[in-house]
């Protein structure tokens, strides 16, 4: 993925998306994703570390469920950590379900 103060991405384009940030991000819905399609996002804090992304709420969103691990997903802030979303498309639903974050890598 480009990093981009509105992150947009295209899940045909596969299952797995890497962005390094270098400010505060929104994380769109994406587009032309399919029913029970899985997706991992690997977020890298730059050289500065701080970084927010913020998961877009919309027609196309991400719901958290009450299990999920960091239900707000907050991200790690050191320089260059990595943390990690998984998510799957509910299509009945139009919704990617945060299913686990991983923070701290």
């Amino acid at each position: 993925m480009a990093d981009a103060a509105t992150i947009s991405w295209n899940a045909s384009q596969g299952n797995y998306f890497r962005v390094t940030l270098a400010g505060n991000r929104t994380i769109n819905g994406g587009t032309s994703p399919k029913d029970g399609q899985r997706v991992m996002f690997e977020f890298i804090q730059d050289g500065t570390g701080g970084r927010t992304v913020t998961f877009e709420n919309g027609t196309t969103h991400f719901r958290f469920g009450s299990d999920t691990i960091r239900a707000d997903c907050t991200l790690s802030t050191g320089v260059a950590s990595t943390d990690y979303v998984a998510a799957v498309w509910k299509q009945a639903a139009s919704q990617w379900d945060v299913q686990a974050c991983s923070r701290g890598f």
